[in-house]
């Protein structure tokens, strides 16, 4: 996103989100519409979060899962959110609905091995890494991660 400032692209979003809106207004609450605005939503929601703007971000994200409770995007975006903020229950909780509606979300899944080693459970968190890895083996930061907290435990003493 290099050679735009930060209210450029939240601009964007807003525009978008009003076009949306409106369509959802005039097509009686057309699924498709809440779909596609709940999404702009999440990605205002990442895009604020990525900024440090926390708690702009949580809004978004939950405006977003309250037009369209089947994005698993904005249930990711929440429990990064929480997890930011120092609150893995909540996190995990999250991101399992994150799963619940799409059991195959590599975001989620990482994101549950990150916020179990968190938790200092680095067997649980080796399980969605390795998931993760089955899922998607180029994923670097799945990998990255399965090859340390193999190494981990594998060194504990026994």
């Amino acid at each position: 996103m290099a050679g735009f400032s930060t209210n450029y692209y939240l601009k964007y979003w807003q525009n978008e989100s009003t076009i949306y809106r409106h369509a959802i207004d005039s097509t009686n609450n057309n699924i498709f519409m809440k779909r596609n605005l709940s999404k702009v939503l999440a990605n205002q929601g990442n895009y604020l979060q990525d900024n440090g703007k926390l708690d702009e971000a949580k809004d978004k994200f939950i405006n977003s899962i309250s037009i369209y409770p089947d994005n698993k995007d904005g249930y990711n975006g929440l429990g990064v959110n929480y997890m930011l903020r120092g609150n893995k229950e909540a996190a995990i909780g999250y991101f399992q609905k994150a799963l619940a509606i799409d059991k195959d979300c590599v975001l989620a899944i990482i994101n549950l091995g990150i916020a179990y080693f968190d938790r200092n459970n680095p067997s649980k968190s080796l399980v969605y890494f390795q998931k993760a890895v089955e899922l998607d083996p180029n994923n670097k930061l799945a990998s990255n991660n399965l090859n340390k907290i193999t190494e981990i435990i594998n060194n504990r003493p026994r």
